[in-house]
């Protein structure tokens, strides 16, 4: 994901919204990221909004 929203920013395309989708969380119910896809949460979505990104996370839409 931040692969994605950098390489964009690359190429002259600015991402201004990410959409975190489904699957983020290890249980449906839980609203606790799933590690083993997001080891640190907080560092990626700070990351993004260095990257100038409004992060969203399915289930808050």
């Amino acid at each position: 994901m931040l692969r994605f929203a950098e390489g964009l920013l690359e190429s002259g395309m600015p991402p201004r919204v990410v959409l975190i989708d489904d699957n983020w969380a290890c249980d449906y119910g839980t609203w606790q990221f799933d590690r083993a896809c997001f080891p640190d949460p907080a560092a990626l979505i700070g990351r993004l909004h260095e990257l100038g990104c409004s992060v969203i996370r399915e289930g808050l839409c």
